[in-house]
């Protein structure tokens, strides 16, 4: 009875190993195709607002005298070595972040299963692959759709850097130490530049992770501050030519941000937002949360039945997954500013599953390492929006690689082996198609854009290099009708150009114009007027003369022409009216008309 026993069982045993490498397998290329997708996405939309101004500023950042942010030297290089490709600049930006997250994914297995004992198991191909499924969710920072690099992907990737530091920095100076301290530093820096709200919190909640774990002392985290100063000593003298010019950048961009009364200062940073879920998208939390806790026990189970049921959980993630991509599944929630709240569904159902697998001793569970941990990566996504105007539940969900994460230590502690990727895969998947279902919304819905992706199929050259998107039939017609208006007319590529539109840069630079004054001149705020004659204060007198306009007299955020005459202008006397272009609808009822003037009395 004994040896039948064993011989029934033993292909059970083999045929539930080898099901589980073949679903690892699938949820990996499901992430290559999650990632090929989005690569080919990047191609296609663009907006006007957002996206003109990341633009505008990343093209030429030195045009520019006053910042708080610093993000347009950081990704100069990366514009210049895609030749202004704007698609490969998005492209490049995605493929950076995805490596970046899936390099932590690696270093937090590394960390929690060598203090296990399994001192090489992280290297093992399974966690390289659950790595990588995890590292996905990372995209979730597209949503809503504006893959052009800017201020919050420098933020996120800033804050990925930082987590590994965290993992690599001990209480010793070993090689590994030191490199872990620093990327504390380098990261530090990189948050800084990206936003200094961003690089205060990350110090605090940094320091408090450190000296709880017992990891801080003084001479090691003088090697994350003297890297920090270093790096920015060295941007201070590449930006502005010396620290005192740096400095006046920074305090005339604090004093903007003031000034434009948008909610972006120190003090309304420090808040406390709130949230709410739709019905639909609470049931959507509830269902994730319990089959990734089915999933995530199941694969912790020795014997074959459960194991395998754990394969059929990942296998149908990744089969929805394949849905989404294919445009064949919606999802089933309405859409709102917390959908990105789906994702606490993730260490929601890993942690219950961690509590049900070690039910029996749940406190081994709990060490102070463990926890500092949990709640370092739990807070991590309030680091990366803190300090914008927007809600920092909703804005925080673009960065819930963190919160995904947060699952994984109590997991893999439970597992307890070198074999706990079987229970940290069903989270993964399930990460997986959260990310899906949020990616596939916000292509259907792209930020300030009329069509979805799909739909956007005329191609169009912007920018000065020709750079070729495809976009909607009325955005490809109002660039094309805005060029020739003005080519007709005598601009030519790289000449300035004032945006009084209030909520168009994109058009500057989609027309290959030189945006002046600010990257984006922006109305709509108590303070965009104040905001807009500072700008145009650090312009020459003669530039500002010799530079174009384009108006919006009817639009919803448009600036009044009237700031001009602090300059001795006056718009109908010394600029003629060349023409007028009908604005795409965007987020808008319907379109605006657009008034193009060119300098007059004032050029010679």
């Amino acid at each position: 009875m004994v040896n039948s026993d064993t011989t029934n069982d033993s292909p059970k045993k083999d045929a539930a190993t080898v099901a589980e490498f073949v679903v690892l397998t699938t949820a990996v290329l499901v992430s290559i195709i999650l990632v090929v997708w989005v690569l080919w996405r990047c191609r296609t939309g663009f907006d006007f607002s957002d996206e003109g101004f990341y633009l505008n500023w990343i093209s030429n950042p030195w045009l520019y005298k006053a910042s708080v942010t610093q993000y347009g030297f950081i990704y100069h290089p990366l514009y210049l070595l895609g030749g202004g490709d704007v698609a490969l600049l998005r492209q490049i930006n995605v493929l950076i972040t995805l490596g970046l997250a899936w390099i932590l994914c690696i270093a937090l297995f590394r960390a929690i299963l060598s203090k296990g004992g399994q001192t090489k198991s992280w290297l093992r191909a399974p966690f390289v692959g659950v790595g990588l499924v995890l590292s996905t969710s990372t995209l979730a920072y597209l949503d809503p759709w504006l893959p052009t690099p800017c201020y919050s992907s420098l933020a996120l990737q800033a804050l990925l850097l930082a987590g590994m530091g965290i993992l690599l920095a001990e209480a010793n100076a070993s090689r590994k130490s030191l490199v872990g301290w620093g990327l504390i530093g380098f990261s530090g820096w990189l948050a800084f530049m990206a936003k200094p709200t961003t690089a205060l919190a990350l110090a605090i909640v940094a320091a408090l992770y450190l000296l709880f774990t017992g990891k801080l002392r003084i001479r090691l985290l003088a090697v994350a501050l003297v890297t920090t100063v270093f790096l920015c000593l060295i941007s201070a003298w590449v930006i502005d030519g010396s620290v005192g010019g740096f400095v006046e950048r920074l305090i005339l961009g604090v004093q903007d941000a003031a000034r434009l009364q948008g909610g972006h200062t120190l003090a309304e940073a420090l808040r406390w937002d709130d949230f709410g879920l739709g019905h639909d998208e609470k049931i959507a939390l509830e269902s994730a949360t319990c089959i990734i806790f089915l999933g995530s026990l199941l694969g912790s189970f020795k014997r074959p039945a459960g194991r395998l049921s754990a394969v059929v959980v990942v296998l149908v993630f990744s089969g929805i997954c394949i849905w989404f991509v294919a445009g064949l599944a919606f999802p089933r929630w309405a859409s709102t500013p917390f959908r990105g709240l789906l994702f606490w569904a993730v260490p929601y159902g890993a942690w219950l599953a961690a509590l049900a697998g070690a039910r029996e001793n749940p406190l081994r569970l709990f060490s102070r390492g463990c926890l500092a941990l949990v709640l370092f990566l739990v807070v991590l996504p309030h680091v990366y929006t803190f300090g914008t105007n927007s809600n920092y539940w909703a804005g925080g969900s673009r960065a819930a690689v963190f919160w995904v994460l947060a699952g994984v230590p109590l997991l893999a502690s439970a597992a307890g082996d070198g074999k706990s990727w079987r229970t940290i895969l069903p989270m993964a998947a399930g990460a997986q198609v959260i990310t899906a279902s949020l990616l596939f919304l916000s292509m259907e819905d792209p930020y300030r854009q009329p069509q979805p992706l799909w739909q956007q199929k005329e191609v169009v050259e912007i920018g000065v290099t020709g750079s070729r998107l495809r976009v909607a039939h009325e955005v490809a017609d109002y660039i094309q009708n805005l060029g020739r208006l003005a080519r007709n007319s005598g601009f030519r590529t790289g000449d300035p150009m004032l945006d009084l539109t209030g909520h168009f840069p994109g058009a500057l630079y989609a027309i290959g114009a030189r945006a002046i004054g600010r990257p984006w001149m922006i109305g709509g705020y108590p303070g965009s007027g104040d905001l807009a004659v500072d700008g145009l204060d650090r312009v020459s007198r003669q530039e500002l003369r010799n530079s174009w306009i384009l108006t919006e007299p009817t639009g919803p955020r448009r600036l009044s022409s009237r700031i001009l005459e602090r300059y001795g202008i006056d718009l109908a006397k010394n600029y003629v009216e060349v023409g007028v272009v009908n604005s795409p609808k965007g987020k808008y009822p319907g379109g605006y008309e657009q008034h193009l003037f060119k300098p007059g009395s004032f050029v010679r």
